[in-house]
């Protein structure tokens, strides 16, 4: 009796941890095939979700999205945040996100 319980137990296991690995590389390929290829359409609601957070006008100029290992990376290029006069405040030429 306490073999077959042992036994429901591992097999359970195997089963769950073969169930969240597929599912983190099935995560993982749509973040490489889905996401990443089209990371400069999303490069006005970043911008906009970083004026809003930071209540400044917020360019971005270019993005670009790879991986560093397992780690996304991704690299904003030419980012203008501008004052209350709508003049340039900071000019950020290089900026990587790990």
């Amino acid at each position: 009796m306490v073999k077959k319980s042992l036994l429901l137990v591992y097999r359970l296991a195997f089963w769950l941890t073969g169930i969240i690995i597929v599912i983190v590389l099935l995560t993982a390929l749509a973040v490489q095939f889905l996401l990443f290829p089209n990371i400069d359409q999303y490069k006005e609601k970043i911008a906009t979700f970083a004026s809003n957070a930071s209540k400044q006008r917020v360019v971005i100029g270019n993005i670009k999205a790879d991986w560093q290992g397992i780690n996304p990376h991704l690299s904003l290029l030419n980012i203008d945040i501008y004052d209350a006069q709508n003049r340039p405040a900071l000019q950020l030429k290089n900026t990587d996100l790990s």
